[in-house]
């Protein structure tokens, strides 16, 4: 007597994945605009644009914050004669545990 066993093993790996990735994304996007915010009430005002300027771009789980005034630069690490007023980086630094732990709840 012959034939063919066949034996199908299905998962739920994708599907878990799948909900994974979409609960990070968000926690990604929180942290993103959590950063923006802090960073705002951390920036010189001046003429507020670089304040105003100060945005958060992504999508998924890869999010950058970015503040586009050409100056910037100098606020957050000086220059000669200025020490600088540090803002995107302690912005950061202040996100960063809460986000990580965000992501441990995940797992």
């Amino acid at each position: 007597m012959s034939g063919t066993i066949t034996v199908r093993v299905r998962t739920r790996f994708p599907q878990i994945k799948a909900e994974y990735e979409a609960k990070a994304a968000l926690v990604t996007n929180k942290a993103a605009h959590q950063m923006v915010s802090l960073a705002q009430q951390r920036a010189r005002v001046d003429t507020g644009y670089m304040k105003g300027a100060i945005n958060a771009q992504g999508s998924g789980l890869e999010w950058s914050v970015h503040s586009p005034a050409e100056y910037s630069i100098y606020n957050e690490f000086g220059r000669v004669g200025d020490p600088g007023q540090p803002f995107m980086l302690p912005a950061a630094e202040i996100v960063r545990p809460a986000y990580i732990a965000a992501l441990k709840r995940l797992i």
